[in-house]
């Protein structure tokens, strides 16, 4: 009778023909069993340093990072400096710092008018928007939003929370953003905001160590005396462990 694969590993095969194998290995001479061992473990050390030739990484590393990627394990980035680009697009009370600070009391923000989005594609036409590196921005443009990582994470998601908060009476003084531009060096997503206070999570995959993110549209306010500066209260950058 087949005995289950589960008995003989554990050692539970009590049939006659087990006993007799496991007494004709015990029969060997100690140095021939000795070789058996060494050479398990050689195939083993082989196995495991050509998985890490082939992906030039970490063998342990490797399968880490495949069961996160099958359990989609995120944790929030917390190592990242965040700085408003260009220096002239900085508002003193809203510096790119408070866009990724715990409090819900602050946020950045950067001036707007109806020529901070002259000649750029909107929600329209998102995938025709090119996507400049910060470096490019002119004084009096509206400004981008510069984030520099500790390494390179392997960004997941992207969090906005949109505009000032609910319960905050400038919210709807101001325009809020609509369309949002992700930006790296090898990579560019736009994203298409709904007009809510409540954090919007948006997917993405790309390793990286510098992002900018620059508002490409907004909901306009109707406000009698608006405030034109749009804002982005929290801003939180979700990657791979």
């Amino acid at each position: 009778m087949l005995v289950p694969w589960w008995k003989r590993l554990l050692g539970l095969d009590h049939s006659p023909e087990r006993a007799a194998r496991r007494t004709w290995r015990r029969s060997l001479p100690i140095g021939y069993r000795v070789r058996r061992w060494v050479g398990a473990l050689l195939v083993i050390c082989l196995l495991g340093g050509g998985i890490g030739l082939i992906g030039r990484r970490n063998p342990i590393s490797w399968i880490v990072e495949g069961l996160n990627n099958v359990r989609d394990v995120q944790v929030p980035v917390t190592k990242l400096v965040a700085v408003t680009q260009p220096d002239t697009a900085n508002l003193e009370n809203n510096p790119g710092s408070a866009a990724i600070d715990a409090a819900i009391t602050t946020a950045w923000a950067v001036d707007w008018s109806d020529a901070s989005s002259a000649g750029i594609p909107t929600v329209a036409s998102p995938a025709q928007t090119p996507c400049p590196h910060p470096v490019s921005a002119t004084a009096g443009s509206s400004g981008w939003l510069l984030l520099t990582f500790e390494g390179t994470p392997r960004i997941t998601a992207i969090e906005f929370s949109a505009g000032l908060p609910a319960q905050d009476p400038g919210r709807l003084q101001e325009p809020r953003p609509h369309a949002v531009q992700i930006g790296t060096a090898d990579s560019c997503q736009t994203v298409v905001l709904d007009d809510k206070a409540e954090a919007q999570q948006f997917r993405t995959d790309f390793t990286t160590s510098t992002m900018w993110i620059r508002v490409l549209d907004v909901f306009p306010t109707t406000a009698p005396d608006p405030v034109m500066r749009v804002s982005i209260t929290k801003l939180r950058v979700l990657a791979r462990p």
